[in-house]
């Protein structure tokens, strides 16, 4: 994603629309949440809402569903996907950014 994104349409389509990411994970193992959010994180931080259009929303949603996990790593690579959809995110992070500052608060409660 980060160094092909003319290459990668037909990836992020097929991970995004074929549930081969998949969207329902409660009761998923640490690991299985773990990759998910790697995977939704480098997409936030490589591709962004212009690229990833009427998805995006969802996608940060789906990442702030994890900030508040008991466990500390999967708490971690929410917060970083945040981040980056923070820092990279432009006009199309603003309409998410209080579900984002609620997510991180979360993580810091929790």
């Amino acid at each position: 994603m980060k160094t092909h994104k003319n290459l990668v349409q037909g990836v992020v389509q097929d991970l995004l629309t074929a549930k081969l990411v998949p969207y329902g994970t409660e009761g998923a193992s640490k690991p299985k949440i773990k990759f998910l959010l790697f995977i939704l994180d480098d997409m936030v931080e490589h591709l962004g809402p212009d690229f990833l259009g009427p998805m995006y929303p969802s996608i940060i949603q789906q990442i702030c569903k994890y900030t508040n996990n008991e466990f500390a790593a999967i708490r971690q690579a929410a917060v970083y996907g945040l981040g980056m959809a923070a820092q990279t995110g432009g006009a199309g992070f603003v309409a998410l950014q209080q579900g984002c500052v609620t997510g991180i608060c979360a993580a810091i409660d929790y």
